[in-house]
């Protein structure tokens, strides 16, 4: 075999032996990014390895760490972030599954939102998540839509960051907030109304507002320190008061330490019937509106726990009468001082150590002034003098007093005290025992004056009122004097006959 023969072969042997070398290197090596299968392969077995989630926008960029169980946000000083949150991206990027490879040129990546982030008006999302500083998973996500396939899902268009080829996937990942304040756990304070027994405001020269309920059924807080004048304005801003620790959120959140409330702090004190009190310290500072919230157990404030009543059981037989069922508490005295003690320990671990930006309208709600809560009583109305024929007012009428009208005693009196006479008048007094005191009264003397004058005619007397009597019936008085009359005039007639 000569020189030439054997350069050939050569060159031949290390052709194959480089085809059986990448064939292999191929065969032993995970196939990524194949159709229908997942993107990440390996992801779904780390999750619980991921400690770090990075995301970047073209205008803002932020961290959530985890440290211990507890993930919280860098930005914020570690604050507790929102598990949903945590758990959407991370679940979310594992499940998601290729669909089909897209365009390789990155002319086109901005059509899909898919450009570098240092790119003029880029729309992708860079989201990354780290063990420590190892990276598990990196991905650009772009455009969305729900899924066509199933629509409990949604497609993305992604890219690796520093390749050029982009891809179709779907997965469960939908809507995730791209800023860091809606990463926080929003919920300050749930804490029932119905819960709150006290509700003290007080502030540098004002006067203090306090609200209260005597018991936990009542429907309704009174507000202390009423004064005659007035009357509470709106039943709803008391509740609104007594409801501030209910559905409490967050706008921001700032570390506690060092922070000065200042001159112009509003101190909220909350007592339950249990026995928990919060106090609440707030301020408003460049139409931003601050609160602090510290719990601590007082058991001596707290409503004393009424002792179980027997329920008795109706006897059906005389010889089955069984001994009477107690009733069962809820807790005891201490078995609630013990929940009141964990409850507060909890609360401070959470609120302690925060100062919260809180809304605009649940800080009004929270720090109302005493005349803001008030409105004048409204005055009875004068009653307007009445008018006759010619447009004059008419002069009033005074009510009957329990005599009859001095004018009566001749017969043109009696005439005239009619016309003077027709509009009814009130009755002295609503009580049956007064109204009959009165009426004999009147009753004696129209009758002594029948006896004088028998022949006086009772259609004289007119209309003067009305009055109730012993059982409460509406009568008339011209019905009780004409009843007098005529009995006194029979009376008379029968003095005047001669004996038999």
């Amino acid at each position: 075999m000569n020189t030439k023969n054997i350069a050939i072969l050569a060159v031949i042997t290390l052709v194959l032996v480089i085809i059986a070398a990448q064939f292999n290197s191929t065969a032993q090596k995970p196939q990524e990014n194949q159709v229908g299968q997942a993107f990440f392969p390996d992801l779904a077995g780390k999750l619980n390895q991921v400690d770090n989630i990075h995301i970047q926008t073209a205008s803002e960029e932020f961290k959530v760490q985890k440290t211990g169980e507890v993930w919280g946000l860098a930005s914020s000083h570690q604050y507790p972030a929102e598990m949903e949150q945590v758990s959407k991206i991370l679940n979310g990027m594992s499940s998601f599954v290729l669909l089909e490879p897209k365009t390789a040129n990155p002319d086109l990546h901005e059509r899909l939102e898919l450009s570098d982030l240092s790119a003029t008006g880029a729309k992708s999302t860079l989201v990354e998540l780290k063990q420590g500083d190892t990276q598990v998973a990196s991905l650009l996500l772009g455009k969305s839509q729900s899924a066509k396939a199933d629509n409990t899902r949604t497609e993305f268009y992604v890219r690796k960051p520093g390749e050029a080829q982009t891809w179709l996937v779907m997965g469960t990942l939908n809507y995730f907030s791209k800023t860091a304040k809606e990463w926080l756990d929003k919920s300050i304070s749930n804490m029932s109304s119905s819960a709150i027994r006290e509700v003290q405001i007080t502030r540098k020269e004002a006067e203090p507002v306090r609200i209260f309920k005597h018991k936990a059924e009542d429907a309704d807080y009174q507000l202390a320190d009423l004064p005659a004048d007035a009357q509470i304005s709106e039943m709803y801003k008391l509740h609104n008061l007594a409801r501030s620790l209910e559905g409490l959120n967050l706008d921001d959140v700032v570390p506690a330490t060092g922070f000065e409330f200042g001159d112009d702090v509003v101190q909220v004190v909350f007592n339950r019937f249990d026995g928990l009190e919060v106090v609440a310290r707030a301020v408003e500072k460049e139409s931003k509106y601050y609160l602090h919230l510290q719990a601590t157990a007082k058991p001596e404030t707290a409503t004393p726990i009424e002792a179980p009543k027997a329920e008795e059981t109706p006897a059906t037989d005389a010889a089955k009468i069984e001994e009477p069922k107690v009733a069962q508490t809820q807790e005891t005295v201490e078995q609630r001082d013990a929940r009141v003690v964990k409850e507060v320990e909890a609360f401070n671990k959470k609120v302690a150590a925060w100062v919260y930006l809180i809304p605009q309208y649940k800080y009004e709600n929270l720090v109302p002034k005493k005349d803001s809560l008030l409105k004048l009583k409204e005055q009875p109305k004068a009653e307007s003098p009445t008018t006759d024929s010619t447009g004059e007012a008419s002069p009033a009428v005074t009510p009957v007093e329990g005599t009859l009208p001095e004018a009566a005693a001749s017969d043109a009196s009696v005439d005239a005290s009619v016309e003077t006479a027709q509009t009814p008048a009130e009755p002295a007094s609503s009580n049956p025992a007064e109204v009959k005191v009165d009426l004999a009264a009147m009753l004696k003397e129209a009758a002594e004056r029948a006896k004088q004058n028998p022949q006086k005619s009772p259609d004289a007397v007119g209309h003067v009122g009305t009055l109730l009597n012993q059982n409460g019936e509406v009568i008339t008085l011209p019905d009780l004097l004409r009843n007098a009359i005529e009995n006194a005039k029979k009376q008379a007639a029968t003095e005047e006959k001669p004996a038999p």
